[in-house]
């Protein structure tokens, strides 16, 4: 009986652990429309978490229909969430060496 409740507080346990063990570099988007070059959508981040698996976060760009989020600023957007997640990634790393 013990052995199946302290499996189950495990479980419950791990549906809260979003702990992150790797991430990639934001990679740009396109889309291909017919009779036009490609258009930029915007740039995706792939996070791999450590029970829930790789989850993808796109940062949008509308630079071509309304002009509120430019490329740079989608941009920068992506690099800062990579840069924090990398942060994480490594300090997760040095603790379970």
């Amino acid at each position: 009986m013990s052995i199946s409740v302290a499996y189950n507080f495990r479980k419950f346990k791990n549906l809260f652990n979003w702990t992150p063990v790797k991430v990639e570099k934001p990679q740009p988007v396109y889309m291909s429309y017919a009779k036009e070059k490609p258009v930029l959508l915007g740039f995706e981040v792939t996070v791999s978490y450590l029970y829930h698996g790789d989850r993808k976060l796109f940062f949008q760009t509308d630079e071509e229909r309304f002009g509120l989020v430019s490329r740079k600023s989608a941009l920068a957007k992506a690099n800062a969430f990579y840069s924090n997640v990398k942060a994480k990634v490594d300090a997760y790393k040095s603790k379970t060496r």
